[in-house]
């Protein structure tokens, strides 16, 4: 799209000099369709660098729409991986399609359609095939439990119906699907039809202005997420009693997750725990998930609420406790800035790629204050990243009101390998814009 610099733009106002090409300051890059402003400069050169910029940015995007046009003409084309389901996954599926009735109120049509069409033997999409082996992965934990009975469908669960309709024998071979599906996955690979799947898992990673969000599983059920604890409130009652009020959790707040069924994006719906409150579970307010209960709600010393934001936890606390005293004068220097939460999931929807979770429906164990610090590896470089120096670097960036665009680009080069792939490709896009636009000073 043709570009062009005008020195009159009323968004761009000029600082000295007469108008035209050698005023200093008001040198506005347009669209020359609309005029519709894509930056400021303060020299003419530097609006010529910006057009250059976005030539060839938009060039690019020409080459990348052509390739992905490319791509999907192939992808369409006959392949040489046969993924045809073998007969132990058209049996399995067709014995799960024989038992619907098993297969509780979480099944989607979209679930029973592909499962009629692998019991027909058609070959399986590459998406499926990829999200087979995502969907095993992630619901291995459902079969923690008592086996069921193979032979009588009576004893069935939902779960065993459901790995029935992935393909999966849920009593004696549940990852044979799974295996089967990964084989083709590394063929499809191999033929450059997909790219390869990262090994990099994430432990943590740290956002501008939002909150850290850690996944640990306590065990194969109970799941943590440990929160920033910037938004906590404490005050000195009149009762002599100490006030503790906060977030647990903060709904519809995407945030990564790496855990046993991979590396996802997670949210929790509204009303997550709207039944486990109703059901008046005792949930205790702990330090570090261990030791004597601060409060509970069964004393009445714990409130746990639901409101627009998320779920709100309000305490009553002793300060003759020790560990209270030691908590309050940490919160007080700011040495405590994590909240954590134990629950299970009881609901929970993932989408039809695998790398989405939401939590609907959650089970609290309890609310903890996390005092323990990460290990200094942990807290000072997230895979080899340096993250209290980035956001040294960052600060001394901005430190006298300007930004200097080789500092951001910098950080921006470092982080972007901690992301998700599907965040990676938003970043890289920033990051372009970032290239393309001169900073005003």
């Amino acid at each position: 799209m043709p570009y062009k610099i005008i020195h009159d733009h009323p968004e761009c106002p000029k600082e000295s000099g007469e108008t035209g090409m050698d005023q200093v300051g008001g040198h506005a890059v347009v669209k020359e369709d609309d005029n519709t402003l894509m930056g400021c400069h303060k020299t003419h050169e530097s609006a010529e660098d910006q057009i250059t910029a976005l030539n060839i940015a938009e060039s690019e995007t020409d080459e990348y729409n052509y390739m992905k046009k490319k791509k999907k003409k192939k992808r369409n084309e006959q392949r040489d991986v046969d993924l045809k389901p073998a007969q132990f996954m058209q049996d399995n599926a067709q014995r799960g399609l024989d038992n619907l009735n098993r297969a509780g109120d979480g099944l989607t049509d979209k679930t029973k359609r592909e499962a009629r069409s692998m019991a027909n033997g058609d070959a399986l999409s590459v998406d499926k095939t990829v999200r087979l082996s995502a969907w095993i992965s992630r619901h291995l934990s459902d079969l923690d439990r008592d086996k069921t009975n193979p032979n009588d469908p009576t004893t069935w669960m939902a779960s065993d119906v459901a790995f029935l309709l992935w393909g999966a024998n849920p009593w004696s071979e549940p990852t044979r699907a799974k295996d089967w599906a990964d084989r083709k996955i590394a063929q499809l690979v191999d033929e450059g039809e997909l790219e390869p799947r990262s090994d990099k898992t994430m432990s943590e990673i740290i956002y501008p202005d939002q909150n850290v969000v850690k996944s640990n599983n306590m065990d194969s059920k109970t799941e943590l997420r440990t929160w920033s604890i910037s938004d906590v409130e404490q005050k000195d009652d009149g009762d002599g009693l100490i006030t503790f009020a906060g977030y647990a959790s903060v709904f519809d707040y995407q945030y990564p997750v790496n855990d046993l069924r991979g590396t996802y994006l997670e949210s929790v719906a509204p009303g997550a725990f709207r039944k486990t409150l109703s059901e008046q579970d005792d949930v205790k307010l702990l330090v570090n998930h261990e030791g004597i209960p601060l409060a509970r709600t069964k004393s009445n010393t714990l409130d746990l609420t639901e409101d627009a934001k998320g779920l709100r936890v309000e305490a009553k606390l002793d300060p003759a406790n020790p560990k209270v005293a030691e908590v309050a004068s940490a919160m007080k220097r700011n040495d405590l800035n994590e909240m954590s939460f134990a629950f299970q999931a009881i609901k929970d929807d993932y989408n039809d790629q695998g790398d989405e979770r939401v939590i609907r429906e959650a089970k609290l164990y309890d609310v903890s204050i996390v005092t323990t610090p990460a290990s200094d590896a942990t807290t000072a470089k997230i895979r080899g990243v340096d993250i209290p120096g980035l956001q040294k670097a960052l600060a001394e960036a901005r430190s006298d009101g300007q930004v200097n665009t080789d500092v951001l680009l910098s950080t921006i080069d470092q982080l972007q390998s901690l992301l998700p792939q599907k965040q990676q490709q938003t970043v890289a896009l920033a990051k372009r814009k970032l290239q393309m636009l001169d900073i005003k000073k």
